[in-house]
């Protein structure tokens, strides 16, 4: 008969006692619950927000299980998926866009477990369902936006350097033509647009790139080399994915999927969100930047919205901490001006962009406020299953 020391029993003990131990959370069910996060600086999740939120639901005639902070989110734990429903309804319309909501399932882990940081185990969407997007980034948009910059960059060059041209087209092939004037100097003009191009492959990030330039006659022809096309097609993939993963990020899910598919697509999956069409919402809402002089400070913004007696040419708006502003009603610069934005080496409060307004280069320093949210250069097309 085989003997083993006593110690070996113990061990093999205690591991099975620590593994029925941490696979306990397993066998609590989740609970439905709306999940509520703040959409705007300005909003605050708080113990006010608990007793609003309350108060809506006892309006409803719904009685939850608990209202907790947890985080930055406010959960609303429910009995059922015909309360969560009803529940969402009611919260929805009232918080407006201050807030998101979001139908969730929460796990319902005792105390003394989480104290043990005993956790569920996370579920894919093959087990316990969600949401799956597939988007779509639409790159000849992004190419088209990049050659149309290019375009107003060398007409702008060569009319600082009075350069006379008749005309500068974009063609089919995503080439340049320029058509100087039979009295253009034509080293001078290739220079300018040399120049011109140049300043936009830098502000890209490109090292050692540079647009191939033919002159035939009065004719100058600027082709983008293969490295640059690819560079366009990656950043677009680029910007949309951290953007989308910024508010994936803001509804909270519980490792959620964002991973690239072939050249120009996105697979999102969020396991546990059961709500798909704010889901898509919160993912695919266009986003906005525009840039506005600042019209007064704090103290003044606040004054102005204490007696009710706002500038006819201002507009009050939040920053990050919550404190009013007073902004300018006319939009300085907005995001369809702007081909690339780079943070400026001289000052981290100062943000140097390549625009195709008038001024090749707009500068937002730390004297200029400006309202912002996230946004891509490419357009996505998004498209959602819900399992």
């Amino acid at each position: 008969m085989l003997e083993f020391p006593r110690w070996k029993y113990v061990v093999i003990l205690l591991v099975v006692v620590l593994s029925v131990l941490y696979a306990l959370p397993n066998a609590f069910q989740k609970d439905p619950s709306v999940q509520i996060a703040k959409n705007r600086p300005a909003a605050v999740v708080d113990e006010a927000l608990v007793q609003r939120v309350e108060g809506l639901l006892k309006e409803a005639s719904i009685t939850p299980k608990s209202v907790e902070v947890e985080g930055d989110h406010l959960i609303v734990r429910l009995d059922d998926a015909q309360q969560q429903t009803r529940a969402s309804d009611a919260l929805r319309p009232a918080l407006g866009d201050d807030f998101t909501t979001a139908l969730n399932l929460v796990p319902t882990t005792p105390a003394w477990l989480e104290g043990l940081r005993a956790k569920p185990m996370s579920l894919g969407l093959d087990l316990q369902g969600g949401v799956h997007f597939m988007m779509q980034v639409d790159q000849n948009a992004a190419l088209e936006k990049r050659i149309d910059a290019y375009v107003d960059a060398i007409r702008l060059g060569l009319r600082e350097q009075s350069v006379v041209y008749t005309a500068v087209n974009r063609r089919p092939d995503h080439s340049i033509e320029v058509v100087l004037s039979p009295t253009a100097d034509v080293a001078k003009a290739r220079q300018t647009i040399a120049t011109s191009a140049g300043d936009l492959f830098g502000s890209g990030g490109m090292m050692g790139a540079s647009p191939i330039i033919d002159v035939a006659g009065n004719r100058i022809s600027v082709r983008l080399p293969e490295s640059e096309f690819a560079r366009i097609a990656t950043d677009a993939i680029e910007q949309n994915r951290h953007v989308i993963s910024n508010r994936i990020n803001a509804i909270g899910v519980a490792e959620p999927v964002l991973q690239r598919q072939g050249d120009d697509r996105l697979v999102i999956q969020l396991p546990g969100l059961q709500d798909t069409a704010e889901a898509k919402r919160l993912i695919g809402a266009a986003a906005t930047l525009e840039f506005r002089a600042v019209t007064g400070d704090e103290a003044r913004a606040a004054a102005a919205l204490a007696d009710g007696n706002i500038p006819a040419d201002s507009r009050i708006y939040y920053n990050d901490a919550g404190q009013p502003l007073l902004l300018s009603r006319r939009v300085l610069a907005s995001g369809e001006d702007l081909v690339n934005a780079v943070p400026g080496p001289t000052s981290p409060a100062c943000l140097r962009s390549r625009s195709r307004s008038t001024p090749p280069v707009a500068s937002a320093c730390s004297t200029t406020r400006s309202r912002t949210s996230a946004t891509a250069s490419a357009s996505s097309t998004p498209s959602a299953s819900r399992r």
